[in-house]
């Protein structure tokens, strides 16, 4: 029985806008730390990314990718797209993705109040004014600053599609700006931003338009979002499928995680540890597809080790699309294997987030720059290799 015949519905393409992904098991964003101080793509750097195209997955997200350096920045050599330099390695990055057929995405970033200072050249902005976790005065948003954020994001995408990249992934949890702004602990706002599901959800849908305005209505949107940020105060499982009732259509994937850097307890449900089952966060995009008409939906968390549950998941219109990342870091091969039906053959990830804690400043004194899995000894050995081999 080949592998086609075995997991059909993860091996169907789909169609994301413009673009047809050759099947439905995706890249999680997946960030590297050890770019050029200046935040520009290593050739160690592409060659990871690389080697996931190669190894079969439909999209590769490229992950964090800041779009104001004055005000938006969190952690330190970050890729900035308001810099042109970083022009050329983003698209040499983006062609080896292409060279296996894979779609190149890139995730936006802005930190809001989570800004360090020591990164930022103005201090850092929210929804509402507080002190800051850094030890500075957050700034609440005026009107001019929501605009000069959504004017960003709209240029840094179309700076991404300039660059070859296919798929624009907004990042609206975690914690990040878009999450401040849904988050009642975070957005106490009394006017148009504030209040209703629909007033905080203002700041998304400007940025949404603003991207159609610079890329046009077919580029590609992926909307990363909470199912739940999981403490009191933040955003609650039905006010999520409400406001991706009102984002239904204006993005084409709704990419469902959990959790906030808020509270860093919940920390266990964006990366979740062995101790937890698998797709433990399935239940929250599950929920917002069942609520959803015209947008895609995808799921994250806990998945990878088990094709047979991935099969089933999007087999029977739970969701439509699967991403994966620490489990294509322990097996680069993982989904060629899984298509030809050689799933007995994968090399399951551990979930000890070894990847992921050698660069969580402060739980490890210093960003150590390295990759390295516990299971895989090649990886964060990675070197850019010629198509076809």
């Amino acid at each position: 029985m080949t592998a086609i015949l075995k997991y059909p519905a993860l091996f169907q393409p789909i169609t994301i806008g413009n673009r047809i992904a050759k099947n439905r098991i995706w890249s999680a964003p997946q960030g590297m730390s050890d770019l050029t101080p200046d935040g520009y793509f290593t050739p160690q750097n592409i060659a990871f990314y690389q080697t996931k195209a190669k190894g079969g997955l439909a999209v590769i997200s490229l992950g964090e990718a800041i779009i104001d350096r004055v005000r938006a920045k969190a952690h330190g050599r970050m890729l900035a797209l308001d810099d042109i330099e970083v022009i050329s390695s983003l698209i040499n990055c983006s062609d080896a993705i292409h060279q296996y057929d894979g779609l190149a995405s890139i995730e936006l970033v802005h930190a809001g109040c989570r800004a360090r200072p020591e990164y930022c050249q103005k201090g850092p902005v929210g929804p509402s004014a507080h002190m800051g976790i850094y030890g500075e005065m957050v700034a609440e948003m005026d009107e001019d600053m929501i605009e000069e954020a959504v004017e960003s994001f709209g240029k840094a995408a179309y700076m991404a599609k300039f660059c070859g990249i296919d798929i624009c992934c907004i990042h609206a949890c975690h914690g990040w700006i878009f999450s401040q702004f849904m988050a009642p602990a975070t957005n106490q706002r009394k006017d148009k931003y504030g209040g209703s599901v629909e007033n905080r959800s203002r700041f998304a849908r400007m940025v949404i338009e603003r991207i159609r305005k610079y890329c046009g209505p077919n580029y590609p949107i992926e909307w990363r979002m909470s199912g739940s940020d999981l403490y009191e105060g933040g955003v609650t499982i039905e006010e999520s499928i409400e406001y991706a009732k009102i984002l239904d259509g204006m993005v084409d994937i709704f990419h469902v995680s959990a959790g906030s850097f808020n509270v860093p307890d919940t920390s266990t449900r964006m990366f979740p540890s062995m101790y937890l089952k698998d797709g433990v966060n399935v239940t929250f995009a599950e929920q917002i597809k069942r609520n959803v008409h015209k947008t895609a939906v995808a799921t994250v968390g806990a998945l990878g080790n088990d094709p047979a549950y991935m099969e089933e998941l999007v087999a029977s219109g739970k969701v439509d699309i699967i991403n994966i990342a620490r489990g294509t870091i322990t097996d680069f091969d993982l989904v060629n294997k899984i298509r030809r039906g050689e799933e007995d053959e994968v090399i399951n990830c551990l979930r000890c987030n070894m990847c992921l804690s050698m660069d969580f400043v402060p739980h490890v004194p210093f960003a150590m720059r390295v990759h390295r899995c516990t299971v895989n000894p090649e990886a964060g050995r990675y070197y850019c290799c010629p198509a076809g081999t």
